[in-house]
């Protein structure tokens, strides 16, 4: 009865006074009065009475009928009607509204305190039906969420208490209901403390504190936990949400909240976060330059090894758009636009050997490779991977300086080796002057000099050649063969048909054969034809995995007693057998018709000189 305030609505103020008097003497507070149904609803309103007497008949538009159907649809609050009136009609009208009880004039105090108790008892206990209905609704709806999910009253006691947190916790339902002083907190943290539905009016900055990611929307509470005693003491990371519990008037009864076990999903995220960690660990110390830009060209990352290349800090690049800086490292503008676009079209980009001059000024050389970096089927940027090549390039470069320069070397050693040859050759022409009166003498220094020849010429193809290792020797078979027959004046009797294929050799090779050829050749023009006309033939060809030259003619052939490979009287075929070991090729004969020499080799291998 004590503190229970009353708003009276009466448009007589006499009767009004008299009311309030009434009241106060029967322990009452009136804390307002009201003259029309207008007024009467502002006050509600405003004061929020525990009840009101209501004069069924007021002055004005609005009636108490009506004020009280308003009052009783928007505010919850017990009317009961006062009137001096029986009019079957208005009493009618007013049972719709289902008042509290009715006080006809004139009443008593007595009338008056037994009518306002009953009033209050009864939309005492209609309040409670209408909170344990939704205690039961709220119960029954709740036991089907898959979240644990539990709800308490005003006064903190649990009112409902789902399968899944039983499952969760361990505690029955019926261990639980009714149950107040923090004793839902036990089952996660093993002591009675607030917890998130404690904190959606009342945030303890305490307890707060031991939340991660804690947040509110309206009066609904978010929050992600580790709680210790879950699971028989296993512990679990848990995403929290609580939020106030409305009757259908607006009017709080409680509390819920609902937990999530995320455990599984925050080691998924700290698994993700450490192979980020990694990954990105793996990119920032990389050999290699990485970075990412998006399809407008914004660096959205880059690593440090392009930072070291480029010259430019972080805070520089990031953010910005590529092409700032294109003109400042000195490259193509137009071709990496060209390029970029195209990647962003789909197209597949080639590496690319580019130069640069850093921020610091210096002369960075790299290999870049973009790629298009895909969502779905969209292109969402580019990542680019340089490699930085300098230092290869500075040791390609100084090893095509030490090239150019053996080159050059190889080129003089091969250009004063055949003038020196060319001084013996002139030295055997003095001497088969000085001894012009002994055939014999002339003819040796002759042979000799031939050999010579056959040796200049070899190291002046080679000075002339852009491949200082190896001569086309079809080349070198004709000029060498045109020389022995301008040596021994029988071009106009004996004819030379070489059948040679394009074939490069190597000095070591060339050498020996080319002086095989200049004895054979030789012998065939001294003593094949005499005085009769004729032909030498020449021919090279490769002959599956080796070498085959024949020297051939129809000529009188050499002497049938004579044994070429072991022979003292002919020092020329003596030295073509010396060069066929050296060849470590094999030489047959033929004597069927003339003189047919096949000579089977391989190629020597190349002799490192530096």
């Amino acid at each position: 009865m004590f503190n229970t305030k009353i708003l009276i609505v009466e448009d007589e103020i006499i009767e009004a006074n008299g009311i309030q008097l009434s009241l106060e003497n029967v322990g009452y507070t009136v804390c307002g009065i009201a003259a029309t149904g207008e007024e009467a609803i502002q006050k509600v309103n405003l004061l929020e009475p525990d009840l009101i007497i209501m004069d069924i008949f007021l002055k004005g538009s609005m009636d108490g009928i009506e004020a009280a159907a308003l009052i009783k649809e928007d505010f919850n609050i017990p009317v009961i009607y006062l009137t001096a009136h029986s009019d079957d009609d208005a009493l009618k009208r007013a049972k719709v509204t289902i008042p509290y009880g009715f006080i006809i004039k004139p009443y008593n105090k007595r009338e008056l305190k037994n009518t306002i108790e009953l009033a209050l008892y009864k939309h005492e206990l209609e309040n409670k039906l209408k909170i344990e209905e939704e205690k039961q609704r709220l119960s029954d709806i709740i036991d089907f969420l898959p979240d644990a999910t539990f709800a308490i009253d005003l006064g903190g006691k649990v009112i409902a208490w789902n399968r899944a947190i039983e499952d969760m916790t361990g505690i029955l339902k019926e261990d639980i209901l009714g149950k107040g002083d923090y004793e839902y907190s036990i089952p996660w943290y093993g002591e009675r403390r607030p917890i998130l539905i404690d904190l959606i009016d009342d945030d303890d900055s305490k307890f707060s504190l031991k939340y991660q990611n804690l947040h509110k929307k309206g009066r609904t509470v978010y929050a992600e936990v580790y709680v210790p005693e879950i699971y028989g003491g296993k512990g679990a990371h848990i995403w929290v949400s609580a939020s106030p519990l409305l009757d259908t008037n607006g009017w709080q009864y409680g509390a819920i909240e609902s937990i999530r076990d995320i455990n599984d999903l925050k080691k998924a995220l700290i698994g993700l976060k450490e192979s980020e960690e990694k990954f990105k660990m793996v990119v920032e110390t990389a050999a290699e330059g990485i970075g990412i830009l998006d399809k407008k060209g914004t660096i959205l990352d880059i690593n440090q090894k392009a930072l070291d290349m480029s010259g430019f800090s972080r805070d520089e690049l990031i953010g910005a758009n590529f092409t700032k800086f294109i003109p400042l490292i000195k490259l193509d503008m137009k071709s990496i636009l060209t390029t970029f676009k195209n990647i962003l079209k789909g197209n597949k980009a080639l590496a690319q050997d580019l130069t640069m001059i850093n921020r610091r000024g210096e002369e960075v050389s790299f290999v870049v490779n973009l790629t298009p970096l895909k969502k779905g089927k969209e292109t969402i940027g580019i990542s680019f991977i340089m490699e930085d090549i300098t230092e290869r390039k500075r040791s390609e470069d100084r090893i095509k300086k030490a090239l150019k320069e053996k080159e050059t070397l190889l080129k003089e050693i091969h250009h004063r080796v055949k003038n020196n040859l060319q001084i013996i050759s002139s030295l055997l022409v003095l001497q088969k002057d000085y001894v012009k009166n002994d055939p014999t003498a002339v003819n040796v220094l002759g042979e000799s000099q031939n050999r010579v020849l056959s040796m200049a010429m070899i190291h002046e193809m080679l000075y002339q050649s852009k491949d200082l290792n190896h001569i086309n020797f079809s080349d070198y078979i004709e000029k060498l063969v045109f020389n022995l027959f301008s040596s021994y004046g029988k071009r106009n009797r004996i004819t030379p048909v070489i059948n040679v294929d394009d074939v490069l050799l190597n000095i070591e090779t060339a050498v020996p054969l080319g002086l095989i050829i200049s004895e054979l050749v030789s012998n065939s023009l001294k003593y094949a034809y005499n005085d009769t006309t004729g032909e030498i033939l020449i021919s090279l060809h490769p002959h599956e995995n080796e070498l085959e030259l024949v020297i051939s003619d129809y000529g009188v052939g050499l002497p049938e007693d004579l044994d070429f490979r072991n022979t003292t009287s002919s020092f020329g075929l003596k030295l073509v057998n010396l060069l066929i070991s050296q060849l470590d090729g094999d030489i047959e004969l033929d004597r069927s018709e003339g003189t047919k020499f096949t000579v089977k080799f391989k190629e020597l291998e190349y002799r490192e000189r530096f």
